[in-house]
């Protein structure tokens, strides 16, 4: 099950970054237009979201933690 620690979005770059609990990294999502995000702070479920609708349309890049 995924863990979401914090979530961070900037508006201008249109990137999603988010901080997971359960892995202790860090991924960011790229061209998230803000209606999604305004969804995403919305919902409940905001890992199931994250996994079923973000993470399927959306670029993204996993940084490990150091």
């Amino acid at each position: 099950m995924v863990s979401i620690r914090a979530m961070r979005y900037d508006e201008v770059s249109q990137v999603l970054t988010v901080d997971f609990r359960n892995w202790g990294g860090t991924t960011r999502y790229f061209d998230v237009p803000p209606n999604e995000w305004a969804q995403l702070q919305a919902v409940f479920a905001k890992a199931a979201y994250l996994q079923n609708v973000i993470a399927h349309k959306h670029r993204s890049e996993a940084l490990l933690a150091a």
